[in-house]
């Protein structure tokens, strides 16, 4: 074929492109990355008359510099790929290794072939990645208790939630294991509160400087019990639910206590966990899901560790 037969809609006409595995119109094809992602960019050219022509292998190419992007192509980028006969598609596996926040243009060239120019340009960048927000289920505990905290992390530009990042925690100046952004962008850890204010903190891995803090004040751990314990009903229907309520007190004062934890158990599974209101009171439920009997306790972690239990039946549905 002469080069003046060739142009820009010579890709147009001859190659269809997807993006993991969807496909795309040329116009609308745009690459979104974040750190630690990877897609496929695949052409596929089934009944293009250059399959097998020995000017048609083609490349793909990248601006600015793909190293200074941290973007990584399997085949490489600027390395020709042949469109060998029996082929219908090929694959180009891109991967963003670091975040750089910067935008970038693909294309694809046909060095060989006389004349032939340039694809259409594909824009792309790699998202920034950064922790939105860093959050615990408490600020302030008893000593030797847990503290569950999250980090939320986002994409921008699109503020998207970014699965797979690794985060770096420390607490009380001492690391805590890393943890990992799940596909709602949360990396989550847990942690027992020691005496005194300290600080969490969360980073991405060393060369960002992408962190959040929480002050944590752990509290010395008071003598206290529990009174009033109540376990209703013991016996019930199938559907119908057991309500635990109990009070946390000084064990001598017998004033009221915030922040006491207490510890739900059926035939000794741990349920669930609560603590203590500013009034002292703890209120929890439990719905059975089979009908027969079985054995409720509640355990309240003090000083002095104190636990009550209850027989309950539950009837099959009339």
């Amino acid at each position: 074929m002469s080069s003046s037969s060739v142009s820009s809609q010579t890709w147009l006409q001859n190659f269809r492109p997807y993006v993991n595995g969807e496909k795309v119109r040329w116009p609308d094809l745009h690459l979104h990355l974040v750190a630690g992602e990877c897609i496929d960019l695949t052409l596929e050219f089934e009944y293009s008359y250059l399959i097998g022509d020995p000017e048609s292998p083609l490349k793909l190419c990248c601006e600015p510099d793909a190293e200074s992007l941290g973007l990584v192509c399997d085949p490489p980028f600027e390395q020709l790929v042949e469109m060998a006969e029996g082929l219908i598609q090929l694959t180009w596996h891109i991967c963003a290794h670091k975040t750089s926040g910067s935008p970038f243009e693909l294309h694809f060239e046909m060095p060989l072939y006389p004349g032939m120019p340039p694809s259409p340009p594909v824009p792309g960048e790699v998202a920034a990645v950064f922790i939105d927000s860093l959050s615990c289920d408490r600020t302030e505990a008893y000593v030797g208790y847990e503290i569950n905290a999250q980090a939320s992390m986002l994409a921008f530009p699109g503020n998207q939630p970014v699965p797979g990042v690794r985060l770096n925690w420390s607490y009380a100046e001492k690391s805590l294991p890393d943890s990992i952004s799940g596909n709602d962008g949360k990396a989550l850890n847990t942690f027992t509160v020691e005496l005194g204010d300290h600080t969490l903190a969360v980073a991405q891995p060393s060369g960002d400087s992408d962190s959040r803090t929480q002050k944590i004040t752990g509290l010395p751990m008071p003598d206290a019990t529990f009174y009033g314990a109540s376990i209703e009903p013991k016996r019930l229907h199938l559907g119908e639910t057991i309500h635990v309520g109990l009070v946390a007190q000084d064990r001598f004062t017998m004033s009221r206590i915030e922040g006491i934890q207490v510890v739900l158990a059926v035939d000794g599974e741990v349920i669930g966990k609560s603590y203590s209101d500013n009034w002292g009171n703890i209120r929890m439920t439990f719905t059975p899901v089979h009908s027969g009997s079985g054995k409720i306790s509640v355990h309240m972690h003090a000083q002095t560790d104190s636990s009550a239990s209850s027989s309950f039946v539950v009837l099959a549905a009339e």
